[in-house]
C-alpha cells in the first residue's frame, strides 16, 4: 500500500509540473500564446520533402508552391464524418478570402486513389481542381508530413466510422512559414474566418 501511494504521489507531482510548465509557457510572455502554435512557427511547409501528385497525377514539388500563401488541411478521400466538415468550413470562407490564397488538401490515404475516385470526390463536394489543390503521396511521405504537424491518423477497410484523425487547419505564408494552426473546429465560421484573415495581414 505504501509503495502504491508513493508511486501515485510521484505521478501527481510530475503531472503538476507538466501543467505548470504549459501555463508558464502560455502566459510567460505577458500575452496569450498557443503552446502548439509556437512549436509550429519554425516549420516551413514548402520546405518539406516528399513526392506528391495532384488530382491529374502530375508531380508536385512543395517548393514550387512558394510565392502564394496556402490554407491547408488533411483529409481521407472517403471519410464521411469529420472530413466533410473540414471541407465545408473551408468552402464557407473561400469566397471571403483573397483570390491568391491557395487551398490545399493533403490526403491521409496510404493507397493511391484512382482518377475516378478523385473526380467523384470533386463532384461530391462541388469543388474543382482549378481552385483546390488535392495532393496525395507515398505512404512514407504522408506519414512524415503528418508527424511534422503532430497529426494522428488511422483507417480501417470499408468502414466510414473507422477513419480516425486529427482535425487540423493551417495557414502558410507565401514563403511557406506557418502563420496559424487550428486543431479541432471553431465554434462558428465567423471565428474561423477572423483568425485566418488576421493571420494573413
Amino acid at each position: 500500500m505504501k509503495g502504491r501511494l508513493f508511486v501515485l504521489r510521484i505521478i501527481g507531482i510530475l503531472a503538476f509540473m507538466s501543467v505548470g510548465y504549459i501555463i508558464y509557457y502560455t502566459i510567460g510572455s505577458g500575452k496569450p500564446r498557443s503552446f502548439w502554435q509556437d512549436k509550429l512557427e519554425s516549420i516551413n511547409l514548402y520546405g518539406q520533402k516528399g513526392k506528391f501528385v495532384d488530382a491529374s497525377g502530375t508531380p508536385v514539388d512543395l517548393l514550387s508552391l512558394s510565392g502564394r500563401p496556402a490554407l491547408f488541411s488533411f483529409v481521407f478521400l472517403k471519410c464521411r464524418l469529420s472530413c466533410p466538415v473540414i471541407i465545408h468550413e473551408l468552402k464557407k470562407v473561400r469566397p471571403l478570402l483573397p483570390g491568391e490564397l491557395r487551398f490545399v488538401l493533403f490526403l491521409f490515404d496510404e493507397e493511391r486513389q484512382s482518377r475516378e475516385d478523385l473526380e467523384e470526390f470533386f463532384r461530391t463536394y462541388e469543388i474543382n481542381a482549378k481552385d483546390w489543390l488535392v495532393l496525395q503521396g507515398e505512404k512514407d511521405d504522408i506519414s512524415s508530413l503528418a508527424r511534422v504537424f503532430r497529426l494522428q491518423y488511422s483507417e480501417a477497410e470499408e468502414d466510414r466510422y473507422n477513419y480516425m484523425h486529427t482535425n487540423f487547419f493551417a495557414l502558410a505564408d507565401s514563403s511557406g512559414q506557418i502563420k496559424l494552426q487550428i486543431r479541432g473546429f471553431e465554434k462558428d465560421s465567423e471565428d474561423f474566418y477572423r483568425k485566418i484573415a488576421e493571420a494573413l495581414q
